[in-house]
Protein backbone atom coordinates (compact mmCIF):
# COMPACT_ATOMS: atom_id res chain seq x y z
CA UNK A 1 0.00 0.00 0.00
CA UNK A 2 0.98 3.23 -0.92
CA UNK A 3 0.54 6.94 0.33
CA UNK A 4 0.11 10.09 -0.70
CA UNK A 5 -0.61 13.91 0.58
CA UNK A 6 -1.83 15.58 -2.08
CA UNK A 7 -3.81 19.44 -2.25
CA UNK A 8 -7.33 19.40 -3.80
CA UNK A 9 -6.83 22.27 -5.97
CA UNK A 10 -10.45 22.31 -7.30
CA UNK A 11 -12.34 22.97 -4.04
CA UNK A 12 -11.32 25.93 -2.35
CA UNK A 13 -12.54 27.74 0.56
CA UNK A 14 -14.03 31.71 1.45
CA UNK A 15 -10.03 32.39 2.50
CA UNK A 16 -9.27 30.95 -1.06
CA UNK A 17 -7.66 28.20 0.65
CA UNK A 18 -7.71 24.59 -0.62
CA UNK A 19 -7.93 21.30 1.46
CA UNK A 20 -5.04 18.82 2.06
CA UNK A 21 -5.77 15.17 1.72
CA UNK A 22 -3.85 11.37 2.36
CA UNK A 23 -4.42 9.40 -0.61
CA UNK A 24 -4.15 5.53 0.31
CA UNK A 25 -2.93 3.22 -2.88
CA UNK A 26 -3.86 -0.80 -2.77
CA UNK A 27 -3.51 -1.45 -6.34
CA UNK A 28 -6.34 -0.19 -8.12
CA UNK A 29 -8.01 0.78 -5.34
CA UNK A 30 -7.60 4.45 -3.84
CA UNK A 31 -9.09 5.97 -0.82
CA UNK A 32 -8.83 9.32 0.66
CA UNK A 33 -8.90 10.91 4.22
CA UNK A 34 -8.91 14.78 4.78
CA UNK A 35 -6.37 15.90 6.86
CA UNK A 36 -7.94 18.83 8.49
CA UNK A 37 -5.48 20.82 7.08
CA UNK A 38 -6.62 24.09 4.51
CA UNK A 39 -3.97 26.13 2.57
CA UNK A 40 -3.54 28.62 -0.37
CA UNK A 41 -2.60 26.77 -3.25
CA UNK A 42 0.56 29.06 -3.59
CA UNK A 43 1.99 27.69 -0.22
CA UNK A 44 1.97 24.53 -1.27
CA UNK A 45 5.57 22.76 -2.27
CA UNK A 46 3.91 19.71 -4.15
CA UNK A 47 7.66 18.55 -4.76
CA UNK A 48 8.52 18.77 -0.88
CA UNK A 49 4.83 17.97 -0.06
CA UNK A 50 5.34 20.63 2.71
CA UNK A 51 3.57 24.29 3.23
CA UNK A 52 5.93 27.24 2.85
CA UNK A 53 6.15 30.04 4.64
CA UNK A 54 7.49 30.48 8.41
CA UNK A 55 4.69 31.86 10.16
CA UNK A 56 3.27 30.13 13.37
CA UNK A 57 0.76 28.14 11.45
CA UNK A 58 2.89 26.66 8.87
CA UNK A 59 5.17 24.88 11.22
CA UNK A 60 1.91 23.71 13.26
CA UNK A 61 0.63 22.20 10.28
CA UNK A 62 3.83 20.90 8.52
CA UNK A 63 4.36 19.13 11.80
CA UNK A 64 0.92 17.82 11.49
CA UNK A 65 1.32 16.41 7.84
CA UNK A 66 4.53 14.88 9.45
CA UNK A 67 2.65 13.23 12.00
CA UNK A 68 0.10 11.88 9.89
CA UNK A 69 2.31 10.47 7.21
CA UNK A 70 4.22 8.63 9.97
CA UNK A 71 1.28 7.51 11.97
CA UNK A 72 0.20 6.11 8.60
CA UNK A 73 3.22 4.57 7.94
CA UNK A 74 3.18 2.78 10.99
CA UNK A 75 0.23 1.16 10.90
CA UNK A 76 0.84 -0.15 7.40
CA UNK A 77 3.92 -1.56 9.07
CA UNK A 78 2.25 -2.72 11.67
CA UNK A 79 -0.04 -4.88 9.40
CA UNK A 80 2.93 -6.29 7.47
CA UNK A 81 4.18 -7.65 10.86
CA UNK A 82 1.45 -9.68 11.48
CA UNK A 83 1.79 -11.01 7.80
CA UNK A 84 -1.75 -9.22 7.32
CA UNK A 85 -2.85 -6.49 4.92
CA UNK A 86 -4.44 -3.01 5.49
CA UNK A 87 -7.02 -2.67 3.77
CA UNK A 88 -8.52 0.28 2.38
CA UNK A 89 -10.99 0.99 3.98
CA UNK A 90 -9.02 0.69 7.10
CA UNK A 91 -6.60 2.94 6.43
CA UNK A 92 -9.70 5.40 5.57
CA UNK A 93 -10.26 5.62 9.61
CA UNK A 94 -6.93 7.47 9.91
CA UNK A 95 -7.98 10.90 11.20
CA UNK A 96 -5.80 14.31 11.29
CA UNK A 97 -4.13 15.32 14.13
CA UNK A 98 -6.89 15.59 16.93
CA UNK A 99 -6.80 16.36 20.61
CA UNK A 100 -7.72 12.74 21.31
CA UNK A 101 -4.48 12.23 18.92
CA UNK A 102 -2.12 13.92 20.98
CA UNK A 103 -3.76 12.87 24.42
CA UNK A 104 -2.87 9.06 23.21
CA UNK A 105 0.44 10.80 21.56
CA UNK A 106 1.16 11.98 25.15
CA UNK A 107 0.47 8.34 26.70
CA UNK A 108 2.67 6.77 24.82
CA UNK A 109 5.24 8.83 25.88
CA UNK A 110 4.82 8.37 29.22
CA UNK A 111 5.13 4.94 29.26
CA UNK A 112 8.19 4.92 28.35
CA UNK A 113 9.12 6.61 31.44
CA UNK A 114 7.82 3.63 33.55
CA UNK A 115 10.53 2.91 36.43
CA UNK A 116 12.97 5.74 35.10
CA UNK A 117 14.56 7.97 38.19
CA UNK A 118 11.69 11.14 39.42
CA UNK A 119 14.37 13.63 38.43
CA UNK A 120 14.85 12.22 34.90
CA UNK A 121 10.48 12.19 33.90
CA UNK A 122 10.25 9.04 35.62
CA UNK A 123 6.71 7.37 36.51
CA UNK A 124 5.30 4.48 38.26
CA UNK A 125 3.16 1.58 36.90
CA UNK A 126 0.28 2.98 39.02
CA UNK A 127 0.70 6.54 37.69
CA UNK A 128 0.61 4.97 33.97
CA UNK A 129 -2.98 3.60 34.71
CA UNK A 130 -4.38 6.56 35.98
CA UNK A 131 -3.53 8.48 32.91
CA UNK A 132 -5.24 5.25 31.02
CA UNK A 133 -7.91 5.62 33.23
CA UNK A 134 -8.50 10.17 32.76
CA UNK A 135 -7.79 9.03 28.62
CA UNK A 136 -10.61 6.79 29.32
CA UNK A 137 -13.26 9.11 30.47
CA UNK A 138 -11.98 12.13 28.58
CA UNK A 139 -12.69 10.08 25.75
CA UNK A 140 -16.34 9.23 26.71
CA UNK A 141 -17.07 12.92 27.58
CA UNK A 142 -15.97 14.36 24.01
CA UNK A 143 -17.88 11.21 21.95
CA UNK A 144 -20.86 12.10 24.17
CA UNK A 145 -20.20 15.70 23.20
CA UNK A 146 -19.83 14.31 19.14
CA UNK A 147 -16.39 16.43 19.59
CA UNK A 148 -13.65 13.60 19.07
CA UNK A 149 -12.15 15.29 16.19
CA UNK A 150 -11.57 18.45 18.10
CA UNK A 151 -8.04 19.95 17.55
CA UNK A 152 -6.03 21.04 20.45
CA UNK A 153 -6.23 24.63 19.58
CA UNK A 154 -10.00 24.42 20.56
CA UNK A 155 -9.92 23.19 23.71
CA UNK A 156 -11.43 26.28 25.69
CA UNK A 157 -13.03 27.09 29.14
CA UNK A 158 -16.39 26.48 27.31
CA UNK A 159 -15.04 22.33 26.70
CA UNK A 160 -13.84 22.28 30.48
CA UNK A 161 -17.41 24.00 31.95
CA UNK A 162 -18.80 21.25 29.09
CA UNK A 163 -16.83 18.48 30.87
CA UNK A 164 -17.44 19.69 34.30
CA UNK A 165 -21.20 19.75 33.94
CA UNK A 166 -20.91 15.94 32.07
CA UNK A 167 -18.81 14.97 35.65
CA UNK A 168 -21.82 16.14 38.05
CA UNK A 169 -24.39 14.19 36.11
CA UNK A 170 -26.14 12.28 38.53
CA UNK A 171 -25.38 9.13 36.24
CA UNK A 172 -21.84 10.28 37.46
CA UNK A 173 -21.56 11.89 40.15
CA UNK A 174 -17.93 12.64 40.07
CA UNK A 175 -16.68 14.61 42.59
CA UNK A 176 -14.38 17.97 42.60
CA UNK A 177 -10.66 16.49 42.92
CA UNK A 178 -11.66 13.64 40.81
CA UNK A 179 -12.78 16.09 38.00
CA UNK A 180 -9.89 18.30 38.66
CA UNK A 181 -7.59 15.67 37.77
CA UNK A 182 -9.06 15.20 34.93
CA UNK A 183 -9.24 18.97 34.05
CA UNK A 184 -5.23 18.70 34.47
CA UNK A 185 -4.76 16.50 32.29
CA UNK A 186 -6.49 18.91 29.90
CA UNK A 187 -4.10 21.32 30.38
CA UNK A 188 -1.15 19.13 30.16
CA UNK A 189 -1.96 17.57 26.72
CA UNK A 190 -2.69 21.46 25.44
CA UNK A 191 0.72 22.37 26.52
CA UNK A 192 2.48 19.31 25.19
CA UNK A 193 0.92 20.38 21.71
CA UNK A 194 2.02 23.69 21.42
CA UNK A 195 5.43 22.76 22.75
CA UNK A 196 6.01 19.76 19.88
CA UNK A 197 4.25 22.26 17.28
CA UNK A 198 0.86 20.16 16.87
CA UNK A 199 -1.40 23.00 18.11
CA UNK A 200 -1.52 27.15 16.99
CA UNK A 201 -2.29 28.07 20.53
CA UNK A 202 -3.50 26.82 24.18
CA UNK A 203 -6.25 28.10 25.05
CA UNK A 204 -5.77 26.15 28.70
CA UNK A 205 -3.01 27.96 29.91
CA UNK A 206 -5.45 30.59 31.28
CA UNK A 207 -7.83 27.93 32.88
CA UNK A 208 -7.29 28.16 36.92
CA UNK A 209 -8.40 25.10 38.75
CA UNK A 210 -8.16 24.36 42.72
CA UNK A 211 -8.77 21.62 44.97
CA UNK A 212 -11.37 22.50 47.39
CA UNK A 213 -9.73 21.42 50.60
CA UNK A 214 -11.80 18.41 52.44
CA UNK A 215 -11.91 17.69 55.86
CA UNK A 216 -9.15 15.05 57.20
CA UNK A 217 -10.19 12.23 58.44
CA UNK A 218 -7.43 10.28 61.02
CA UNK A 219 -8.25 8.18 63.70
CA UNK A 220 -7.22 8.69 67.02
CA UNK A 221 -5.10 6.52 69.15
CA UNK A 222 -8.18 5.28 70.93
CA UNK A 223 -9.87 4.41 67.84
CA UNK A 224 -6.95 2.91 66.62
CA UNK A 225 -7.02 0.64 69.93
CA UNK A 226 -10.32 -0.70 69.00
CA UNK A 227 -9.30 -1.97 65.62
CA UNK A 228 -5.93 -3.61 67.56
CA UNK A 229 -7.81 -5.22 70.57
CA UNK A 230 -10.88 -6.88 68.13
CA UNK A 231 -10.79 -10.03 67.33
CA UNK A 232 -12.11 -10.66 63.64
CA UNK A 233 -14.39 -14.01 62.93
CA UNK A 234 -12.89 -13.68 59.31
CA UNK A 235 -9.66 -14.42 58.85
CA UNK A 236 -10.12 -12.02 55.63
CA UNK A 237 -10.98 -8.97 57.96
CA UNK A 238 -8.42 -9.60 60.35
CA UNK A 239 -5.46 -9.61 57.95
CA UNK A 240 -7.06 -6.03 56.58
CA UNK A 241 -7.50 -5.10 60.10
CA UNK A 242 -3.59 -6.11 60.74
CA UNK A 243 -2.81 -4.37 57.89
CA UNK A 244 -4.44 -0.91 58.96
CA UNK A 245 -2.89 -1.27 62.09
CA UNK A 246 0.87 -1.79 60.09
CA UNK A 247 -0.21 1.43 58.14
CA UNK A 248 -1.20 3.48 60.83
CA UNK A 249 2.18 2.85 62.78
CA UNK A 250 4.13 3.20 59.56
CA UNK A 251 2.19 6.06 57.60
CA UNK A 252 2.94 3.89 54.41
CA UNK A 253 0.90 4.64 51.46
CA UNK A 254 -0.96 1.76 49.81
CA UNK A 255 2.03 1.14 47.22
CA UNK A 256 4.74 1.61 49.96
CA UNK A 257 2.86 -1.10 52.16
CA UNK A 258 2.37 -3.67 49.96
CA UNK A 259 6.03 -3.65 48.63
CA UNK A 260 7.25 -3.40 52.67
CA UNK A 261 9.14 -6.47 54.02
CA UNK A 262 11.21 -6.48 57.33
CA UNK A 263 14.22 -8.54 55.63
CA UNK A 264 14.63 -5.76 53.05
CA UNK A 265 13.50 -2.62 54.71
CA UNK A 266 14.23 -3.14 58.21
CA UNK A 267 18.34 -2.25 59.69
CA UNK A 268 19.51 -2.68 63.09
CA UNK A 269 21.36 0.92 64.15
CA UNK A 270 24.66 0.85 65.91
CA UNK A 271 22.80 1.42 69.37
CA UNK A 272 21.02 -1.69 69.08
CA UNK A 273 17.52 -0.56 68.13
CA UNK A 274 15.55 -1.17 64.85
CA UNK A 275 14.61 1.56 62.38
CA UNK A 276 12.79 1.07 58.77
CA UNK A 277 14.10 2.55 56.17
CA UNK A 278 12.66 3.12 52.51
CA UNK A 279 12.48 4.37 49.36
CA UNK A 280 8.92 6.59 48.94
CA UNK A 281 7.72 5.09 45.28
CA UNK A 282 5.62 8.81 45.11
CA UNK A 283 8.64 11.15 46.04
CA UNK A 284 11.57 8.87 45.22
CA UNK A 285 12.55 10.48 49.04
CA UNK A 286 14.13 7.82 51.48
CA UNK A 287 11.90 7.95 54.85
CA UNK A 288 13.36 6.52 58.06
CA UNK A 289 10.93 5.65 60.93
CA UNK A 290 11.45 3.53 64.30
CA UNK A 291 10.19 -0.54 64.08
CA UNK A 292 6.58 0.59 66.36
CA UNK A 293 6.51 -2.26 68.71
CA UNK A 294 3.05 -2.77 67.33
CA UNK A 295 4.55 -2.93 63.61
CA UNK A 296 7.52 -5.82 64.97
CA UNK A 297 4.51 -8.12 66.24
CA UNK A 298 2.68 -7.59 62.92
CA UNK A 299 5.25 -8.61 61.15
CA UNK A 300 6.14 -11.41 63.24
CA UNK A 301 2.97 -12.77 62.62
CA UNK A 302 3.12 -12.89 58.81
CA UNK A 303 6.73 -13.50 58.74
CA UNK A 304 7.91 -10.35 57.19
CA UNK A 305 5.36 -9.63 54.51
CA UNK A 306 2.11 -8.41 54.64
CA UNK A 307 -0.48 -10.57 52.49
CA UNK A 308 -1.37 -8.99 49.30
CA UNK A 309 -4.81 -7.04 48.50
CA UNK A 310 -5.90 -4.80 45.83
CA UNK A 311 -6.32 -1.36 46.59
CA UNK A 312 -9.67 -1.43 45.87
CA UNK A 313 -10.53 -4.83 47.83
CA UNK A 314 -8.99 -3.02 51.04
CA UNK A 315 -10.31 0.30 50.95
CA UNK A 316 -14.03 -1.83 50.57
CA UNK A 317 -12.86 -4.40 53.97
CA UNK A 318 -11.55 -1.79 55.83
CA UNK A 319 -14.25 0.32 55.95
CA UNK A 320 -16.43 -2.87 57.19
CA UNK A 321 -13.93 -3.57 59.87
CA UNK A 322 -14.44 0.20 61.39
CA UNK A 323 -18.44 -0.41 61.08
CA UNK A 324 -17.64 -3.77 63.21
CA UNK A 325 -15.67 -1.73 66.11
CA UNK A 326 -18.12 1.31 65.63
CA UNK A 327 -15.74 3.67 64.03
CA UNK A 328 -18.13 6.06 62.62
CA UNK A 329 -15.92 7.18 59.92
CA UNK A 330 -15.21 7.26 55.80
CA UNK A 331 -12.25 5.29 56.42
CA UNK A 332 -9.78 4.33 53.34
CA UNK A 333 -6.23 3.79 53.00
CA UNK A 334 -5.37 7.20 53.36
CA UNK A 335 -6.94 7.58 56.49
CA UNK A 336 -4.23 5.27 57.79
CA UNK A 337 -1.42 7.39 56.67
CA UNK A 338 -3.15 10.11 58.14
CA UNK A 339 -3.81 9.14 61.28
CA UNK A 340 0.11 8.38 61.80
CA UNK A 341 1.25 12.10 60.79
CA UNK A 342 -1.06 13.06 63.16
CA UNK A 343 -0.82 10.83 66.30
CA UNK A 344 3.28 11.46 65.95
CA UNK A 345 2.78 15.15 65.76
CA UNK A 346 0.22 15.31 68.49
CA UNK A 347 2.71 12.68 70.67
CA UNK A 348 5.44 15.10 70.54
CA UNK A 349 7.57 14.45 67.70
CA UNK A 350 8.96 17.59 65.69
CA UNK A 351 7.77 18.49 62.69
CA UNK A 352 10.58 17.31 60.49
CA UNK A 353 11.02 14.25 62.33
CA UNK A 354 7.63 13.06 61.08
CA UNK A 355 8.20 14.75 58.15
CA UNK A 356 11.49 12.16 57.37
CA UNK A 357 9.07 9.22 58.81
CA UNK A 358 6.35 9.94 55.82
CA UNK A 359 9.18 10.78 53.28
CA UNK A 360 7.79 14.20 52.51
CA UNK A 361 10.15 16.11 49.82
CA UNK A 362 9.51 18.93 52.10
CA UNK A 363 8.51 20.12 55.84
CA UNK A 364 5.70 22.36 54.44
CA UNK A 365 4.10 19.36 52.92
CA UNK A 366 3.73 17.82 56.34
CA UNK A 367 2.36 21.78 58.07
CA UNK A 368 0.20 21.90 55.73
CA UNK A 369 -1.01 18.65 55.71
CA UNK A 370 -0.52 16.83 59.23
CA UNK A 371 -1.16 19.95 61.61
CA UNK A 372 -4.10 18.88 63.55
CA UNK A 373 -4.22 19.63 67.07
CA UNK A 374 -5.94 17.06 68.85
CA UNK A 375 -7.58 18.08 72.47
CA UNK A 376 -5.43 16.03 74.39
CA UNK A 377 -2.22 17.51 73.25
CA UNK A 378 -3.37 21.23 74.38
CA UNK A 379 -4.63 20.07 77.38
CA UNK A 380 -1.23 18.79 78.34
CA UNK A 381 0.49 21.69 76.80
CA UNK A 382 -1.57 24.38 78.49
CA UNK A 383 -0.84 21.94 81.95
CA UNK A 384 2.81 22.43 80.97
CA UNK A 385 2.29 26.34 80.74
CA UNK A 386 2.27 28.36 84.40
CA UNK A 387 0.68 31.46 82.29
CA UNK A 388 -2.34 29.19 81.42
CA UNK A 389 -2.75 26.65 84.13
CA UNK A 390 -2.49 29.78 86.91
CA UNK A 391 -3.42 33.10 85.33
CA UNK A 392 -5.52 32.19 82.84
CA UNK A 393 -7.94 29.77 84.83
CA UNK A 394 -7.83 32.72 87.58
CA UNK A 395 -8.38 35.65 85.62
CA UNK A 396 -11.69 33.92 83.80
CA UNK A 397 -13.08 32.48 86.87
CA UNK A 398 -12.25 36.27 88.21
CA UNK A 399 -14.29 37.91 85.51
CA UNK A 400 -11.21 39.92 84.52
CA UNK A 401 -10.27 39.39 80.85
CA UNK A 402 -13.97 39.89 80.39
CA UNK A 403 -13.42 43.22 82.10
CA UNK A 404 -10.70 44.00 80.19
CA UNK A 405 -12.17 43.26 76.97
CA UNK A 406 -15.37 45.61 77.95
CA UNK A 407 -13.31 48.26 78.93
CA UNK A 408 -11.29 48.16 75.52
Amino acid sequence: MKTLIYLLRKKTNKEGKSPLYLRFTENTIRAEVFTNIYVHPLEWDNDNKIITGNDTAARVNNNRLTHIQLEADRIIEEYAGKNEYLTVNQAKELKATTFLEILQLYIENQKENIGKPKIDGGITEETYKTYLYRQKRIKEFLASEKLTNIKPENADKALIAKFTTWSKAPERSFQHSHIVKHIKLFKTVSKYALENQLSLQNQLLAVKVKYQPKPKVFLTQVEIRKIMNHTFASKRLQEVADTFIVQCYTGFSYVDLMQFNTQEHVQTLDDGTLWIKYQRQKSEIRALLPLFSEVARLMKKYNGKLPHISNQKYNAYIKEVADIVGIDKCVTTHTARKSCGTITLNAGFSLESVSRMLGHASVKTTEKLYTEVLEERMIKESAKSTMFSSSLTTNYNQGTLFDQKKAV
